[in-house]
């Protein structure tokens, strides 16, 4: 690996904190669908014809299996005559998987308590794409129409700027379960900022970033304590969030971190939140989500002003591995958008359909992330 560029004192003027509040604008304002681009990765136009069955915000037919492998061994209990190999089907909520299975749920997993990871880990294994679950629940109807069927909703995302050491947790698919997943996110946000300070002091950043990263944590604050508010009133348990906070990291894992929390999911993030502030039917997620939007916008800018003081200090072949992360994670929101989304969460709380979703990620590919990757 060649050598890095030493640390300064200040930002470069290129490199000042600009405004992505009038491209987010142009983007909510835009009822187009953007043409997808960029030589890093790729995101398939969407299919009329697949739209017209998913974006309705409510379960597809259960009996429509997508072509995938069983995400568990083989090696279950099978009933006589029961051929009990899960089915990925199309029905889950937003950012989750529904995976049936016909003849019962595998040994070691029951559903008269909170379900551990190890459960979950038997119930969907991995994602089609071989990536991990990181929570699941039982789905309120069987899959399959079999009395003896379950089916298990297992989650696939979470939003926000995760910590080092997130803990993943399971979440109930309704308007409360989302108020406090997002409650509970804003309270390890607060963690991911103050990490993220410590380690930029430790490696010289600029005094505008650290006190970006201050202001920030000062701001997730203020989301905790809202978003708990409207989760308690929705009748939701919070939980403690437990973060833990390790040893400084090299820039290249820092940089890694910043470019797939900051520069895609919290920027995705932002515009998710002004989408809500114009589309929720209640009164009150419009106002919440305006200020949330505000706030994680300047996130946003935050995070994309650290990814080019860190990328200026890392080698080529760093910066290369910090770049395939961005890229990936692309990847990931855009099949993401794909999942069908509970009505109520559509409607009151604004969260977009299908086909909004796959729009605001496919501007903000061609508008904004092709574009940096391309530089």
């Amino acid at each position: 690996m060649g050598e890095r560029i030493g640390t300064t004192s200040a930002l470069h003027p290129g490199m000042r904190r600009s405004s992505l509040a009038p491209l987010f604008a142009q983007i909510l304002a835009s009822t187009a669908i953007a043409a997808c681009g960029g030589r890093a990765f790729d995101i398939p136009d969407p299919d009329p014809d697949a739209a017209t069955a998913k974006d309705t915000g409510t379960s597809t037919d259960a009996g429509t299996v997508r072509d995938s492998s069983a995400p568990v061994d083989a090696n279950v209990v099978q009933d006589a005559g029961c051929n009990n190999t899960p089915k990925l089907i199309d029905g889950g909520p937003g950012c989750a998987d529904l995976w049936y299975w016909p003849c019962g749920l595998p040994p070691g997993v029951t559903f008269d308590h909170s379900l551990t990871r190890d459960e979950c880990k038997k119930a969907c294994g991995n994602t089609p794409d071989q990536q991990k679950y990181w929570g699941c629940a039982l789905y309120p109807s069987s899959g399959g129409g079999d009395d003896k069927g379950l089916a298990v909703e297992c989650y696939t995302c979470v939003a926000g700027r995760r910590p080092e050491g997130y803990q993943d947790s399971i979440v109930l698919q309704t308007i409360s379960g989302w108020l406090a997943n997002a409650a509970h996110l804003e309270r390890v946000s607060i963690d991911a900022f103050q990490i993220l300070r410590r380690e930029l002091e430790h490696h010289g950043a600029p005094i505008e970033l650290i006190d970006g990263t201050r202001q920030a944590q000062a701001d997730e604050i203020r989301h905790t304590s809202v978003m708990s508010t409207l989760a308690v009133r929705e009748g939701a348990t919070l939980r403690h969030a437990t973060v833990d906070h390790g040893p400084i990291r090299e820039l290249v894992d820092i940089a890694i971190e910043n470019a797939v929390e900051g520069c895609i999911r919290e920027t995705y993030g932002a515009l998710l939140a002004g989408w809500q502030a114009k589309h929720a039917k209640r009164g009150e997620i419009r106002r919440t989500m305006k200020h949330i939007y505000r706030d994680e916008t300047s996130h946003a800018e935050l995070a994309w002003s650290i990814h080019a003081w860190i990328m200026m200090r890392l080698t080529v072949d760093e910066r290369l591995l910090v770049e395939k992360a961005m890229c990936d994670t692309v990847k990931e929101l855009a099949a993401l958008a794909e999942f069908p989304v509970a009505i109520d969460l559509v409607n009151g709380l604004g969260l977009p359909s299908p086909a909004a979703a796959r729009r605001l990620v496919a501007q903000l590919n061609t508008r904004l992330w092709s574009t940096a990757l391309a530089a």
